[in-house]
């Protein structure tokens, strides 16, 4: 009796090991993913802003010359 208990215990602590390395791996690509969503979402949201720069500068520019 006393054996089955010991059996069953480490059974349970190894099953507990290798259901927490599987999920510690999804975890892990599941970081790398939503990283590499947050790159191209700030490398979109950055050239937005570099074109909204760039025209309103055109714009400044182009009021520049029509007030000389």
């Amino acid at each position: 009796m006393g054996l089955f208990l010991l059996f069953f215990i480490i059974l349970t602590v190894v099953c507990f090991f290798i259901k927490s390395f599987n999920a510690s791996e999804e975890n892990v690509e599941m970081e790398m993913n939503s990283i590499k969503r947050t790159a191209v979402t700030t490398t979109f949201e950055s050239s937005k802003v570099g074109k909204s720069l760039n025209s309103l500068h055109k714009r400044r520019l182009k009021n520049k010359t029509i007030n000389k």
